[in-house]
């Protein structure tokens, strides 16, 4: 008896699958719903710094050059504020939140931001932007409500 309600269980997860397989299109045109409200979002992106470890040493990001974790990136507001600060993850990114609806995001409002990167004791800064000044600006119906002017540029050690 438990045998069969399995069975028929597992039947019926797969006419679920296979229902759902046919419901897909092959027409790229209702991938996605068409927005119609466009006024300000409450949502939340990650602006991010990218750290590198400069294998050659040029400068430049390249094949031989490998993502960095484990560094210390600070953000500080026009008047030098410290903001906030955040270490870069396996991928060699340092992720701060930007929202203008979201209380708990560290950049949540237009201006000047440094980002300055926490150089380990014995190496150096291949690119030259160790420390960097971004402006961020308001734009009503985007994600988050801000957008960078830039990105921050590569930063390799």
């Amino acid at each position: 008896m438990v045998a069969g309600a399995i069975a028929l269980i597992a039947l019926a997860l797969r006419r679920r699958r296979k229902r759902r397989k046919l419901r897909r299109s092959a027409d790229p045109a209702h991938d996605y719903q068409a927005r119609a409200n466009w006024s300000a979002s409450d949502h939340a992106l990650n602006y991010s710094s990218f750290v590198f470890m400069d294998v050659d040493g040029d400068g430049r990001f390249g094949e031989a050059d490998r993502p960095m974790g484990g560094i210390v990136v600070r953000v500080f507001d026009d008047k030098g504020a410290f903001i906030t600060s955040a270490t870069s993850n396996s991928s060699g990114f340092a992720n701060f939140l930007m929202s203008t609806g979201k209380r708990w995001a560290s950049l949540r409002a237009p201006g000047l931001y440094r980002f300055s990167v926490s150089v380990p004791k014995g190496w150096r800064v291949s690119t030259g932007n160790e420390s960097q000044m971004l402006r961020l600006v308001e734009l009503p119906g985007s994600p988050a409500g801000l957008v960078g002017e830039d990105l921050p540029g590569l930063v390799g050690l």
